[in-house]
């Protein structure tokens, strides 16, 4: 079966923008033809500088980051790869548009032409390629096309990304202008908390018709055109007031062994400057007056800088640390301390999964699965009973009707802010063979513990003026009825 490759260019709908940017790709594929085919002491200075850039990208953007089994290719190889590729036009630069002198049909996967060695391309349009399009074995997309009023919809349908395809993460690369980056970074906060709401709905057995959903606004964009919205009010609500982050939608690297390694040490780290805890509930370890500068501390060490140990919309460590430093100068005393609890099951067998760092707490380790083959979400995190931990009165005075009530946990809890630090079982197992759930690791992977820390937000005390500079705004629809937060999150999972 042939292998297709595919970079796309996607830019203005008008095609006099198209024009001038074919002409250019053409031109720089000509002038890379003798840097590659070349000797290197025959290179002139232009040439030598071509070289000297491609071999250190290839060596700190390739070479540094490879993470399968095998040894990476070596520089020689990869420059005898495209060399024969430009000396035989092995790839093609098409403009796909309606423009009858410059168009091309020649985007055809399917053509004999293409059935041994497979098409590599390089397509450049803006309408025919935004709409109903597949481009096969794409990897690179150089995105600069933009519009007056950006939409979620047009910008995600635009926006080609690379499916679930093994072997392909080191090639993968996205170019773009600065604006539309933030704005598909937002649109990608909007999906990440479209689908929490889904998610936990899906938990509660509700349908689509008990409850609507509300899509986070993003300034100066809108979710779809305006005709499309008629039945659409705008909402308000605090996002960080009462909330437990990650989400259960939040992702992981399991692939990163490394990472893994190092959050472990940095959670035992963290763990050695706490001291002695200062009691024992249900075999899980707590901390009572921590000060927020520790918990900073750690969450900076953890999620700040190019070796961040989570990826950056699992925490948006920057947002929220942000948010709580605005708490602590609004008030006197919001997150001045925190509990911290050291999560163990209460009976199992136990073992001491930071013993390589020192840190020799004996715990019975939790276990999770991820949530199907090609997701690293484990989805819910956290056991809801854990939410109570540092508050008065038993477990059982936070059940209604047989059901955990975060209503009720809120409602103790005050201003208190609660770290709930979570190790998984790097053995842990689905429950059930009836789902799509999967192990943490193949059976071929090394495992390793995974520690996940879950951060209890408590309600906040803020005057007017600081609960609207707080308010993220929402779009529902006023025909379907809005449960408040207390009925969305009203749940229990099983250990």
């Amino acid at each position: 079966m042939p292998v297709h490759q595919t970079m796309l260019v996607h830019t203005h709908r008008e095609t006099n923008y198209m024009h001038p940017i074919v002409f250019r790709i053409k031109e720089q594929l000509k002038q890379w033809k003798p840097v590659f085919s070349n000797l290197e002491w025959l290179l002139i200075g232009p040439q030598k500088r071509e070289l000297e850039f491609f071999t250190e990208r290839y060596r700190s953007e390739f070479k540094q980051k490879w993470t399968y089994h095998d040894q990476p290719p070596e520089l020689h190889e990869i420059k005898a790869w495209i060399n024969a590729a430009l000396r035989n036009n092995s790839v093609k630069v098409l403009e796909v548009s309606s423009d009858p002198d410059f168009a091309t049909n020649e985007l055809d996967y399917d053509s004999i032409s293409y059935s041994s060695e497979g098409l590599n391309v390089i397509a450049v349009g803006g309408q025919r390629l935004s709409r109903g399009l597949t481009l096969e074995g794409l990897t690179v997309s150089y995105f600069i096309r933009t519009a007056a009023q950006i939409q979620y919809d047009n910008l995600m349908q635009m926006g080609r990304w690379f499916g679930y395809r093994v072997g392909y993460d080191d090639l993968i690369r996205i170019h773009s202008t600065f604006d539309l980056i933030e704005c598909m970074r937002d649109v990608g906060g909007v999906e990440a908390h479209l689908r929490t709401q889904i998610e936990l709905h899906e938990e509660q057995g509700w349908t689509p018709t008990q409850f609507g959903l509300r899509v986070l606004k993003i300034m100066n964009m809108i979710p779809c055109r305006s005709d499309a919205m008629r039945n659409i009010n705008i909402t308000s609500s605090s996002d960080l007031d009462q909330t437990i982050v990650p989400s259960s939608g939040a992702v992981f690297d399991f692939e990163n062994k490394e990472k893994l390694r190092e959050n472990l040490r940095k959670t035992s780290d963290f763990i050695s400057q706490l001291g002695d805890n200062t009691s024992l509930q249900n075999r899980s370890y707590v901390w009572e007056g921590i000060t927020n500068e520790i918990i900073v501390s750690y969450f900076d060490n953890l999620c700040i800088d190019e070796n961040s140990g989570y990826p950056a919309s699992t925490y948006e460590w920057g947002r929220l640390r942000s948010y709580i430093q605005r708490r602590i100068e609004c008030t006197d005393d919001e997150y001045r301390e925190w509990d911290v609890a050291l999560i163990s099951k209460a009976s199992g067998e136990s073992c001491q999964p930071l013993s390589e760092y020192d840190c020799e707490y004996e715990l019975v380790l939790p276990e999770r699965s991820r949530k199907n083959i090609y997701s690293n979400s484990i989805g819910t995190i956290h056991q809801p009973k854990d939410t109570t931990i540092g508050l008065e009165g038993g477990i059982e005075e936070f059940y209604s009707n047989g059901i955990f009530s975060n209503a009720l946990m809120w409602q103790n809890r005050g201003i208190k802010p609660l770290l709930l630090l979570y190790i998984f079982d790097k053995e842990s197992q689905p429950l059930s063979t009836s789902t799509d759930r999967i192990s943490f690791f193949t059976i071929e992977e090394e495992k390793i513990h995974v520690v996940i820390p879950v951060l209890v937000l408590p309600s906040a005390v803020m005057t007017d003026e600081e609960r609207e500079y707080e308010m993220a705004q929402f779009y529902s629809n006023q025909e379907l009825p809005l449960a408040s937060r207390e009925e969305v999150l009203e749940g229990e999972i099983e250990e």
